[in-house]
């Protein structure tokens, strides 16, 4: 099975993907399913047992700790190295090295993708970041002619003990 993504998209619905297969709350395995196999894994801890983060092309899958963990963030950096995409098939669109905060806000109104400009408690002054209506992050950090251009681009969700709905969470 091959997932299509188209950028676009994701920042309008935050859904990843056209079949929608991959989703969050999804297991490690279910992932592996969709996409292959790909040896670009990261674990939390040298103790950990089970990958937190697991790469495709320029995209970064995170899971919760253990076995059963679930998909709770997904992150494209365009500055990162490239994984094999295996079965992932992505359009990044604008998403390059170096587009910056000005000519993404363009392409959003082109695109008629509605996004607001937010702040986490963790930025400092040299980072921006908006919000699509899809609750994906596009985050700019300042480069040395002090122009901010785009870092990554991502949706992190919190999972309710109570009733494991899914909340919006950032962590970036």
């Amino acid at each position: 099975m091959t997932e299509t993504v188209k950028l676009n998209e994701f920042l309008r619905t935050g859904n990843f993907g056209e079949s929608k297969a991959i989703h969050f709350g999804m297991t490690r395995a279910k992932l592996i399913e969709v996409l292959g196999d790909t040896d670009w894994i990261h674990f939390a801890t040298r103790k950990s047992k089970f990958p937190a983060i697991y790469k495709y092309g320029k995209v970064e899958f995170y899971f919760e700790e253990g076995a059963n963990g679930r998909l709770y963030g997904i992150q494209i950096s365009p500055i990162t190295q490239e994984a094999p995409l295996e079965n992932l098939k992505i359009n990044y669109n604008f998403a390059n090295t170096d587009l910056k905060h000005d000519l993404v806000l363009n392409h959003l109104d082109a695109e008629s993708i509605k996004y607001q400009a937010v702040k986490s408690e963790f930025d400092s002054d040299d980072v921006r970041r908006i919000e699509t209506e899809g609750g994906v992050q596009i985050i700019f950090s300042e480069d040395f002619d002090q122009s901010f251009s785009i870092f990554k681009i991502s949706k992190f969700v919190h999972f309710s003990n109570d009733d494991n709905a899914i909340n919006k969470y950032n962590r970036n």
